[in-house]
């Protein structure tokens, strides 16, 4: 009477599982992995077992088969033991004559349920599974004339895995909406009006024209074919039905509300001056943040730019946020710097989430496009000491020798990525509060090649050993001599 596919001993090769109503066996042939089957181990199942499923019932991990007993008015599971040999059947009762047969988490608890369509009382038994196999007694929705089949699908866009149900008798396919807990409304027609199914003989769910819609596929048996349903159920839609006699409007009304998030981030002390934010390093409090939507031109400080509500003043950890932010185009404009400190290097290294995003020339974030799907707290501004008259600074890059000639040659790429810093102590390792910076990745917005150089700002005057955190795999080709380059620089020097 009906055949399920699935691997029922874990050894990643599909097995068959039959039911055999007239015989009132379930047999289940193990896949040897070529096609063919080891011969069938034969489950004796009184009360005719008309179809059947298999799922991880009582979730052990291992596939189990539920069988409906047509004679019997009940469903029946089979526990595996995980080496597809099952043990004794546990039976629920059911609807009479019951049919279609169908498994889905219908109450949202992780655990799958079991759905039957029964064509004598002509009802849909949904029985919730205790999360052990073991199943509630069974609620019956009515579902029109002689129910065969049944599918479960979010038909309605609420969250919920709805029921379909083709009707043998009336010729037509009924919605059974979820409200969430595993219960159902009454049964109403698939998209307002009756579809001539002609003995439908089962269903299936999917979005079948890939207009991200689900839609219904159902086979007829008296006619020999398909019959594909398109989903009226557009989300955001009102169904409505107007009767012959009605003489009211019908009221369909809509509410909608803008889609907001919150833009927000962090200015903190870096201390070492590499433009990344370090674990031990503090936040910055009192710093004024005001959020702008640049005017027609798009561009910062335009005489029609608006301002987004009132200006933020960062909290003792630095933090700051502006909460419900419509999707725009906006910038970030920073004041109120504490005296003596200026902003760190601009987007060192590459995880957004811990560099420093502002401008050190102009104190603004921006602009950037929003689009509100998710808060984004990554607009972050790392403050450093500015170093008397504005502070000193090394910079270079780290480039792939592909020749290993130490000259870099034209073609040969920066790479991005690397930790160069300062060895204050001179013990040839990186040490914690040793100015250090990650060189960059290419920007592809501006017209340079940022990829592999690196700034460390912020530096007194002095003289410094400038080295590089050497991988695991890779060869110094430059400099060559002690590997480190020896640099003095004055105050303000760049």
């Amino acid at each position: 009477r009906a055949v399920v596919s699935a691997d029922l001993n874990n050894d990643s090769v599909p097995d068959l599982a039959i039911a055999d109503e007239f015989d009132n066996t379930v047999s289940v042939l193990l896949g040897n992995g070529d096609g063919t089957f080891a011969p069938r181990v034969v489950y004796p199942l009184q009360g005719g077992p008309v179809n059947l499923t298999a799922d991880d019932f009582d979730g052990d991990g291992d596939m189990d088969i539920a069988v409906t007993l047509g004679g019997k008015n009940a469903v029946a599971v089979l526990p595996n033991d995980g080496t597809g040999t099952f043990g004794t059947a546990v039976q629920t009762a059911v609807g009479d004559s019951p049919f279609g047969l169908t498994s889905a988490d219908l109450d949202g608890d992780g655990d799958l349920d079991l759905i039957t369509t029964n064509l004598t009382s002509e009802d849909v038994s949904v029985l919730l599974n205790n999360g052990n196999g073991l199943f509630a007694p069974a609620r019956a929705y009515a579902a029109g004339a002689r129910p065969t089949a049944v599918t479960a699908a979010d038909l309605d866009y609420d969250g919920d895995l709805d029921l379909a149900i083709g009707n043998s008798t009336s010729l037509n396919v009924l919605l059974l909406r979820n409200q969430g807990d595993g219960s159902f409304t009454p049964a109403e027609t698939f998209g307002m009006a009756d579809y001539p199914t002609s003995l439908p003989a089962d269903i299936e769910a999917g979005d079948l024209n890939g207009d991200g819609i689900v839609d219904l596929a159902v086979a007829n048996s008296q006619l020999g074919t398909v019959v594909i349903l398109g989903n009226r159920l557009v989300p955001g839609a009102h169904v409505v039905t107007i009767s012959p006699d009605q003489t009211e409007d019908a009221l369909a009304d809509f509410g909608s509300k803008a889609i907001v998030a919150a833009i927000g981030g962090r200015v903190w002390e870096d201390v070492n001056a590499n433009g990344v934010r370090d674990p031990s390093e503090p936040g910055v409090a009192g710093v004024a943040v005001s959020l702008f939507a640049p005017g027609a031109d798009g561009q910062v400080g335009g005489g029609d730019d608006q301002q987004l509500g009132s200006s933020q003043t960062t909290a003792a950890d630095g933090a700051y946020r502006f909460s419900d932010v419509p999707p725009g185009f906006y910038y970030l404009r920073f004041d109120s710097v504490p005296a003596g400190s200026v902003w760190t290097a601009q987007d060192q290294g590459t995880d957004d989430s811990v560099d420093s995003d502002v401008d050190p020339a102009t104190g603004i974030i921006g602009p950037f496009q929003f689009s509100a799907t998710e808060d984004d707290l990554t607009r972050d501004g790392g403050l450093r000491q500015s170093g008397g008259s504005g502070g000193a600074s090394i910079s270079g890059v780290k480039w792939l020798d592909q020749n290993g000639d130490g000259v870099r040659d034209e073609g040969e790429p920066g790479l991005a990525g690397w930790t160069i810093y300062a060895d204050l102590n001179g013990n040839g390792r990186r040490d914690d509060g040793e100015p250090s910076a990650v060189t960059r990745a290419d920007d592809p917005v501006t017209p340079e090649n940022e990829a592999g150089t690196y700034g460390l700002a912020g530096l007194a005057a002095g003289t410094y050993t400038v080295a590089e955190v050497l991988r695991p795999g890779w060869e110094q080709t430059y400099p060559a001599a002690d590997r480190t380059h020896v640099v003095t620089v004055e105050a303000g020097q760049a």
